[in-house]
């Protein structure tokens, strides 16, 4: 490299440097946050995957709050608050999405990790959209919903 190569590194370099910084800082770790949804089970059909996505959307009847989705991560966090369990080696999300007819699903989220499990049982009215949970976690999700400040 000749004299004009050296000078050009040498004057670019600490703008390099900067570059590489913000990316390793900050864009990198965003890149590799993982969240609830990057756990889901790719077996999901399409159908199934929309069904899903319209009960994570859900905000109860008056649309203000949190959603389904915010309510079940916030679940998870108080379960598990030392860390990011989305990372952890052994957990595992299962995900049964149910046509049980009449415009009605049933979808099953039962959340697996170090040794301890979760499991949200609800309904949706794909009809009206309106969300109902069937076993007690669910139902504090819902009721979560409905009433977040």
């Amino acid at each position: 490299m000749g004299g004009d190569g050296k000078k050009f590194l040498k004057t670019r370099a600490p703008f390099y440097l900067a570059g590489v910084t913000i990316l390793a800082v900050f864009i990198i770790p965003n890149m590799l946050a993982v969240e609830l949804r990057d756990i889901i089970p790719e077996t999901l059909s399409p159908d199934e995957m929309e069904v899903l996505q319209s009960v994570f959307d859900y905000t109860g009847p008056n649309d203000t709050g949190i959603n389904v989705y915010e309510a079940i991560s916030e679940r998870v966090v108080e379960r598990y608050p030392d860390g990011n369990v989305y990372e952890h080696h052994s957990t595992i999300l299962h995900a049964i999405v149910t046509n049980t007819g009449g415009g009605l699903y049933r979808v099953v989220l039962d959340f697996e990790s170090q040794s301890d499990e979760l499991y949200f049982d609800m309904n949706i009215n794909v009809t009206d959209g309106e969300v109902t949970g069937n076993n007690n976690l669910s139902k504090d999700v819902i009721d979560l919903v409905y009433y977040y400040d």
